[in-house]
């Protein structure tokens, strides 16, 4: 039996050094490959600042179908761009 996993090969649209501008609109995209045919995949995006691990910004859309397309806004910030850790995470129908 072969495993299901989704393979992440990357995501585009994340600025190289992790920094990101308060309420300004990167799109994103993640780029994937099948272990496996799958159906009905979900795609759920979150994002934690570096500094202190909370939750920041938001996705559109996010948990479903068809967000391996989304657009991230970060939460409003003044000063300095935030580091951040972006995550996707695909799950099947299964």
């Amino acid at each position: 039996m072969r495993d299901k996993a989704m393979i992440v090969n990357g995501v585009t649209g994340i600025p190289a050094n992790g920094e990101v501008l308060g309420n300004t609109a990167y799109p994103l995209t993640v780029n994937y490959t099948l272990q496996v045919p799958a159906t009905n995949l979900t795609f759920t995006w979150s994002c934690v600042r570096s500094d202190n691990g909370a939750s920041f910004g938001t996705f559109a859309p996010n948990g479903s179908s068809t967000a391996n397309n989304t657009t991230f806004t970060p939460s409003l910030v003044t000063g300095n761009p935030v580091q951040v850790v972006i995550t996707v995470k695909i799950v099947d129908a299964c």
